[in-house]
């Protein structure tokens, strides 16, 4: 199995899964020996080498969008369909919309974003937090009961 940069056309990874792969399933999996950071918006193409004769079942049917909405990861990745090459490399051929889905399958680990994020509070809920938060401060620069009152 390989994970390309469909941009730069070049592999950023591969594994190999086989009949020694752990099983969860019908599905063998192998973990990447290093975790690929992948970026929001950018495509990459998942392949899987076919040889004559593998035990794994070949997928050439089509899925429907609510399909992939309700069986998949929609808020992760989306799935555009099925990609090909006769031959070793950058798989350059489009097979159609929403086809071959699940012939490959991957697994994430997410991670918290880096982006501040808004919590909605009610005026109440903000002027307590105001009020602790000018509590500490007054009492962590040693400032006596009647600093924290004045400063409320």
């Amino acid at each position: 199995v390989t994970l390309w940069d469909a941009e730069r056309q070049e592999a950023l990874c591969s594994i190999s899964v086989g009949p020694a792969s752990r099983l969860e399933g019908e599905d063998a999996w192998e973990a990447l020996p290093q975790p690929i950071a992948l970026q929001s918006g950018k495509e990459y193409r998942m392949t899987l080498r076919c040889r004559a004769g593998m035990p794994d079942r070949w997928c050439d049917s089509k899925a429907e969008a609510s399909q992939l909405a309700a069986q998949s990861w929609a808020s992760l990745c989306r799935f555009e369909g099925g990609v090909c090459q006769n031959r070793s490399g950058f798989p350059t051929r489009v097979d159609g919309e929403l086809r071959r889905p699940g012939i490959v399958n991957f697994k994430a680990l997410l991670q918290p974003s880096t982006q501040p994020s808004l919590t909605v509070v009610s005026r109440e809920n903000l002027a307590v937090s105001l009020a602790q938060a000018a509590v500490k401060e007054v009492q962590a620069n040693g400032g006596s009961k009647q600093e924290v009152e004045a400063r409320l």
